[in-house]
């Protein structure tokens, strides 16, 4: 339902709205589950979509160019941080069926024609208990999910995005081992100069990369970089994610 204030709200519980404008990393969304919780809506412009049962959060980046040239990265299996609502880490390539990517492929296939414009496009994807996949969310540019391709594949979503503008031919997507990414968020109870607690020990891990976005304060909940990390298969790259994001911290400089 397309909402212009919390009046209009005619919608079965649970759901989820999500305003119009002003919305990024999880911003702007929030999950409506009782008749108490209905005193907590935002009385503005929104939109109310039902609660899907998820199994799994997966994400698609596709590239078109002026040319028509189409190239699709492979699909990444992606897991929320549940109390900041954005995303913590994901992995590539996900763990999915034949049925679920003819699914996906169909859904990108679609979204691509409809777009009728070139860039470089993210589609959130939710795969429910019974094996349906429905879009969550759109990006018409560089995502989050998309960052583990600057180590893990053939090409990054960069590379991409610079042969889309310059209209070049795109470039090879491929996936060369197992990758993941998990963002450095600031530490909740921190705020002012950053210090990143144990980033000396993760800079000597092979296959490990680290990237800052050079932001010189810190406070809850705020993206400060993101580390990607290459395996051999996926039970290491699990492991290699658990370990390394548990020896770093976002917290306030020391004095």
């Amino acid at each position: 339902q397309v909402i212009r204030n919390k009046s209009e709200v005619n919608f079965p519980l649970p759901f989820v709205q999500k305003l119009n404008t002003g919305g990024y990393d999880g911003k702007g969304v929030q999950v409506i589950r009782s008749e108490k919780e209905l005193e907590n809506l935002w009385d503005s412009p929104s939109v109310l979509e039902a609660l899907v049962d998820i199994e799994k959060e997966l994400s698609v980046i596709v590239a078109k160019n002026d040319k028509g040239e189409i190239k699709v990265f492979p699909v990444t299996e992606m897991v929320a941080n549940q109390r900041l609502n954005l995303l913590d880490f994901n992995i590539c390539p996900s763990q999915i069926s034949d049925e679920i990517q003819t699914q996906i492929d169909e859904i990108v296939k679609k979204f691509i024609q409809a777009m009728a414009s070139s860039g470089l496009f993210a589609i959130e994807l939710f795969l429910d208990k019974n094996g349906k996949v429905w879009v969550n969310e759109t990006a018409p540019r560089l995502h989050n999910s998309g960052h583990l391709t600057q180590e893990g594949n053939s090409n990054s979503q960069f590379e991409q995005i610079y042969r889309v503008v310059k209209n070049l031919p795109l470039a090879d997507t491929d996936a060369d081992k197992y990758s993941g990414m998990f963002n450095l968020v600031g530490e909740e109870g921190y705020q002012g100069k950053v210090y990143y607690e144990g980033l000396e020990e993760v800079l000597k891990l092979p296959k490990t990369y680290v990237h800052l976005y050079g932001k010189t304060e810190t406070k809850p909940g705020r993206k400060m970089g993101h580390i990607n990390i290459l395996a051999d298969s996926r039970e290491e790259l699990l492991e290699k994610l658990t370990a390394i994001k548990s020896m770093i911290r976002v917290i306030s400089k020391k004095h």
